[in-house]
C-alpha cells in the first residue's frame, strides 16, 4: 500500500491528521486520548473538505454544482450528509452511521469548545477512529487502515496490552447525552431485530423499535413512548443539519431518560438467557475454586448469542472479589475467531470501569510467551495451535475458558496446572472417548441451552428432516461407515439431483430459502454439478426450461479466490445452490440458506452444524428443512 511520502499531494493533510490522531491514541495520558478524539474528528472534516475541493478530474470525473458544495462545507453536519450522500452512489454502507459520527463529533463539542474535564472511552475513540479511516479510504479510494499500519506497525502490537481507557469523567451536554441514548436505542433495537432475524434496515427511530414487538409491553404507555420515539427523531435530524427548532428546544435531558427506559428493556430481552447462562457458569467456578477445578460445560445453541453469554460471564467474574485477581485465558482452536472474540470485547456494552480488563491477542509463540510470563489480571485470547508451541507450564493461577472449540485440548491441565477451566460451545462432541476427555479437562455440563429452547424464544426457525430412502444396500449397517468419504453411486446421485430440482422448481418451498448440497469432498463438488446441469439439459427437452436452478461450487481453502461468486450468490438470485464440503460450512453464518441437501455421512459431532446453517431467521423465510440421502441418525439432535 502506499506509504504517506508518496500520497497525491492534496491526500496528504488528511493522513497525517489520521496518523496524529492514531499516535495519541496509543498514549498513556489522558491528554492524548483528549487529542485523540478532536484529531479523528478532524480528519473527518478536512477528508470531506479536500474531496469536495477537487478539480472533477481528481476524484474520478465526479462534477457536482457549486451551490450544492457551497452548502455541503456549511458545517459538520452537512458535510456527514454529503458522505452519506456519496456512500449512496458508490453502492456501500457507511462504516460508522451517521447519528453515531455526529454524536461522536458532539463529544469533540463539549471537550473542544466547553473546556471540561471528559476522557473520551476507549470504545468511543476506536468507534470515530473507524470512522475516519472509512471516510478517508472511501472518498480518496485506497485502504487507510493499511497504511496506518505501516507507518505505527511497531505500536500496534504494544497497543494490544495497552490500559483500558476511562469512562467519562465530567459531565457531558445535554444535546450529546440525547445523541448517546439514542444511538444506544437504535442499536439495541437493531440488534434484536438482528436476531429475530429482520434484518431490514428501518429508517427512523419509531419503526425500528415497533419492529421488535416490545412496544406494548413498555411503561408508560405505548402512546407516550410513540410520541417520545417521534420527538427524538425530529430532534435528531435537527441536530445532524446543524438546524434549531421553531417552537423551542426541547428537554433533552428528560427525553434521554425516556430513551434509556425504553433501551433497558430492549436489552433485557435481549440478554435474558445470556445472563442466565453467565450467572450459573459463574457460580460453577466458584465450586471449582476450592474443589477439582472443572467449572464445567455450557452448551448454547448456535445463533443464540454464545460470544455474548461469555462476555457477560467474564463481566461477572471480573467482579466478583474472588475470581476478580484471576488472569484470564480464552483458548479457541481458528485464529479468526480469536480475532473476533478480542474485537468483541472492545464493542460490547458489558463492562463498567470496574470490570474492564486488559486484552491481549499475541502474535506468535514469543509474544504469547512473554504475556503469559507477565503477572496482571488480563484477558489473554490465544489458540490451541499457538499454545501448543510452547513449552510450559504457567504456573501462575488462571481462569481457562474454552470457546467453542472444535478439538479437545487435552493438555490444558498441562499448560495450566493451577487453572480453573470452564467451556463455552455450541457443538456436540460425538465419540465417547471424546466425551471422557471432555469430563476430564472441564467436568460436567452446567447449562445447556437447546434448539428447541432457542426456537421456543425467537431465536431460531424450526427444522423438519426429511429422510430420502434410496439406497444401494440396506442400513442396518452403519450409513457413517458406509458412505463416509465417498458420494453415492452414480444412479443414485442421478436420482438425488432430480429431487433437489424438483426441491427448488417447487414454488411452495420457495420461501425456504437458498440451498446447500453438502459432499464428502472437494472432487465430489464437480460431479454433483454436472449432473445438475445434465438434469437441466434433460427438463429443456421436457419443455421445463424455466427450472431455477444454478448451482456454484465453495471450496473453504480457496474462499478469497471465488468471492465474487460467493457475493453472488449472497446477494443476488442466481446462483441458488452452493455446493460445498463439511469443511466449508464451520463458521458460516448465511440466514439465506434455508435448506440443506445431504448427499454423505456426518459424524454426529458436526451435524448441529448443518441445523444452524439453515434455522437462522431472515424475513420471509419460513420452512427450512434438512433432506438427507444418506440415512444419518438426526434423532441424536434432540435437545441440543
Amino acid at each position: 500500500m502506499t506509504k504517506s511520502s508518496t500520497l497525491r499531494p492534496w491526500v496528504r493533510t488528511s493522513f497525517e491528521l489520521l496518523q496524529h490522531a492514531d499516535e495519541h491514541r496509543r498514549g498513556a495520558s489522558d491528554f492524548d486520548r483528549r487529542m485523540a478524539l478532536i484529531g479523528f474528528d478532524n480528519s473527518i472534516e478536512v477528508s470531506v473538505t479536500t474531496y469536495l475541493s477537487l478539480n472533477p478530474t481528481q476524484r474520478g470525473g465526479r462534477e457536482y454544482a457549486r451551490a450544492q458544495v457551497d452548502e455541503w462545507k456549511k458545517n459538520f453536519h452537512t458535510k456527514l450528509a454529503f458522505l452519506e450522500l456519496h456512500a449512496q452512489t458508490l453502492g456501500v454502507s457507511m462504516e460508522v452511521e451517521r447519528i453515531v459520527l455526529a454524536y461522536y463529533h458532539g463529544l469533540r463539542n463539549d471537550l473542544y469548545h466547553a473546556g471540561n474535564a471528559m476522557v473520551p472511552t476507549e470504545d468511543d475513540l476506536l468507534g470515530l477512529r473507524r470512522g475516519a479511516i472509512w471516510a478517508f479510504s472511501t472518498l480518496f479510494q485506497c485502504d487507510g487502515e493499511s497504511m496506518l499500519d505501516q507507518h505505527l506497525r511497531s505500536a500496534e502490537r504494544d497497543s494490544a496490552r495497552s490500559v483500558s481507557m476511562p469512562q467519562a469523567v465530567s459531565a457531558l451536554s445535554d444535546s450529546t447525552m440525547f445523541l448517546q441514548a439514542f444511538v444506544d436505542v437504535k442499536e439495541a433495537a437493531e440488534e434484536l431485530l438482528g436476531l429475530l432475524g429482520n434484518a431490514d434496515r428501518l429508517t427512523d427511530l419509531s419503526s425500528t423499535v415497533r419492529a421488535t414487538g416490545e412496544l406494548d409491553d413498555l411503561q408508560p404507555d405505548s402512546s407516550t413512548i410513540i410520541e417520545s420515539l417521534a420527538l427524538a427523531e425530529r430532534a435528531k435530524e435537527l441536530i445532524l443539519k446543524g438546524e434549531t427548532f421553531d417552537d423551542g428546544t426541547p428537554d433533552f435531558a428528560t427525553l434521554s431518560g425516556e430513551l434509556e427506559t425504553v433501551a433497558a428493556r430492549l436489552k433485557s430481552r435481549l440478554r435474558e438467557h445470556q445472563h442466565e447462562i453467565a450467572m450459573r457458569a459463574m457460580d460453577a467456578t466458584l465450586v471449582a475454586r476450592t474443589g477439582n477445578r472443572c467449572a464445567g460445560i455450557v452448551t448454547q445453541a448456535v445463533g443464540s448469542g454464545l460470544s455474548t453469554s461469555l462476555l457477560g460471564y467474564l463481566a461477572l467474574c471480573a467482579q466478583h472479589p474472588k475470581l476478580r485477581e484471576l488472569r484470564v485465558i480464552v483458548i479457541t482452536d481458528r485464529r479468526l475467531l480469536a480475532t473476533q472474540f478480542a474485537q468483541m470485547y472492545h464493542e460490547q456494552d458489558l463492562f463498567g470501569p470496574e470490570a474492564r480488563r486488559r486484552i491481549a491477542l499475541p502474535d506468535g509463540k514469543d509474544e504469547l510467551a512473554s504475556v503469559l510470563l507477565e503477572h496482571a489480571p488480563d484477558i489473554v485470547v490465544t489458540t490451541v495451535q499457538q499454545l501448543a508451541l510452547l513449552n510450559g507450564p504457567f504456573m501462575e493461577k488462571c481462569l481457562v475458558v474454552g470457546y467453542d472449540l472444535q478439538c479437545v485440548p487435552v493438555r490444558v491441565r498441562h499448560w495450566f496446572p493451577r487453572g480453573i477451566s470452564i467451556l463455552f460451545c455450541s457443538k456436540i462432541f460425538g465419540s465417547l472417548k471424546t466425551r471422557e476427555k471432555l469430563l476430564e479437562v472441564f467436568g460436567e455440563n452446567v447449562y445447556h441451552y437447546t434448539i428447541e429452547r432457542s426456537v421456543r424464544d425467537g431465536f431460531s426457525l424450526p427444522v423438519r428432516v426429511m429422510k430420502e430412502r434410496r439406497t444401494e444396500q440396506s442400513l442396518e449397517s452403519d450409513p457413517y461407515l458406509q458412505y463416509r468419504g465417498r458420494l453415492l453411486s452414480e444412479t443414485m446421485l442421478r436420482l438425488a439431483v432430480r429431487v433437489i430440482v424438483r426441491d427448488m422448481a417447487d414454488p411452495d418451498l420457495a420461501l425456504a430459502g437458498k440451498a446447500v448440497i453438502l459432499v464428502p469432498n472437494l472432487d465430489s463438488c464437480a460431479s454433483v454439478i454436472n449432473v445438475i446441469e445434465q438434469a437441466q439439459r434433460e427438463g429443456y427437452d421436457n419443455h421445463s426450461s424455466d427450472l431455477p436452478v444454478r448451482a456454484v461450487a465453495f471450496n473453504s481453502r480457496e474462499m478469497n479466490k471465488s468471492h465474487q461468486v460467493f457475493k453472488q450468490f449472497c446477494e443476488a438470485d442466481l446462483p441458488n445452490v452452493a455446493v460445498m464440503t463439511l469443511a466449508s460450512i464451520f463458521d458460516l453464518a448465511l440466514p439465506i440458506v434455508g435448506r440443506c441437501f445431504v448427499l454423505c455421512a456426518v459424524p454426529l459431532s458436526a451435524r448441529h452444524l448443518i441445523l444452524s446453517l439453515v434455522n437462522r431467521h431472515r424475513p420471509n423465510k419460513v420452512s427450512p428443512y434438512i433432506r438427507d440421502f444418506v440415512g444419518n441418525d438426526w434423532n441424536l439432535l434432540a435437545g441440543f
